[in-house]
């Protein structure tokens, strides 16, 4: 139905006369306008169905719900502003609008009297003084299907961000357009002023009027400014500037392996590991430096022996021989008499 009004060539303006729930909502607040009689109520909520089965036809009913409930909450946000998600969280809340709570949330336009709506009547007179306490809607529906019987057995509405402020939101503020191009035409006085500024004659045609406009735009983009802070090189400065980058990066690279290897060899020197265990460190020391280092820190000093181990000076070598000629030396001269 709201397709088929959008559609239609004639400008389509819809009038709440008491209650716009569920559906009617969703037609009411997408007409070209929408107009809220004094003492209306609008409710948004997720769609509902009933079904019989196994699990199965459950979840593909359930699949269903959610995908008619953002259909709809995308017609909200379309009219209001905000995002889907936004107003499919208004809609699980089952949320109430006053006629004046419907405006500031962006899915009505006013809150006023038609005098005229062709075959059908208003819900209050044609008096403009009618204050809206004085009608009470939800007298005259039964409510009780619902989660909340009504405006006033509800919370206040929770409003998307894009209209939490208290004003409508843009999209609900300027007038909305819901014919089938979705295009705004310029007035008059507008395309006079844009030939003015484009200096094209008074009568040129909307063609004529484009085709200055690309030129001006062509014309900015090759002599735009560049942007605050940026400094204009030609090309060869610009090559020497990353050649001398890559030879900073280079240095400095070699300047921390250098450390590095400074940083192992003190290890070493200090006890703290083994020099067998030089290229681990190292490779730790790359992968992370500074994790590296601090594992390297905290090891105790002096828990490697430096010293060699199993040998002795020169002059202080002996064999098994001397040794036992030291230990037995009389035996060892009859041995040599023999």
């Amino acid at each position: 139905m709201l397709n088929m009004l959008r559609a239609h060539k004639a400008k389509v303006v819809a009038v709440v006369d008491g209650v716009a729930a569920s559906a009617a909502s969703v037609i009411a607040c997408g007409a070209e306008e929408t107009v809220m009689s004094p003492g209306t109520q609008m409710m948004v909520h997720d769609a509902s169905t009933f079904a019989y089965g196994p699990a199965a036809l459950m979840r593909k009913a359930a699949d269903f719900l959610d995908s008619t409930s953002n259909a709809i909450a995308s017609v909200y946000s379309e009219v209001a502003g905000g995002t889907d998600e936004e107003w499919r969280a208004v809609m699980v809340e089952e949320t109430w609008y006053t006629a004046k709570e419907a405006v500031t949330a962006g899915l009505a336009d006013r809150v006023g009297v038609v005098a005229d709506a062709g075959e059908t009547s208003t819900a209050a007179p044609d008096e403009p003084d009618v204050l809206e306490e004085d009608i009470e809607v939800e007298d005259r529906f039964d409510l009780s299907i619902h989660m909340h019987a009504g405006r006033s057995h509800a919370p206040a509405p929770k409003q998307p961000a894009a209209s939490a402020a208290g004003s409508p939101s843009p999209a609900a503020a300027a007038p909305r357009d819901t014919s089938q191009e979705g295009a705004s035409a310029m007035n008059d006085t507008q395309m006079t002023a844009l030939r003015q500024k484009l200096g094209v004659s008074a009568d040129a045609d909307a063609d004529t009027v484009l085709a200055a406009v690309d030129e001006a735009l062509g014309e900015r983009a090759t002599s735009a400014p560049t942007a605050p802070g940026t400094v204009a090189v030609d090309e060869g400065t610009l090559a020497q500037l990353r050649e001398d980058a890559a030879a900073g990066r280079q240095a400095r690279n070699e300047q921390l392996e250098a450390d590095r290897v400074a940083v192992v060899a003190a290890a070493i020197q200090d006890g703290r590991i083994p020099a067998a265990r030089r290229d681990h460190w190292l490779g730790q020391l790359r992968a992370d430096d500074e994790g590296g280092r601090t594992v390297l820190n905290s090891l105790a000093k002096g828990t490697i022996p430096l010293a060699e181990l199993g040998h002795a000076d020169a002059a202080d070598d002996k064999t098994v021989t001397d040794e036992y000629e030291e230990m037995f030396p009389e035996h060892a001269r009859q041995k040599q008499e023999a």
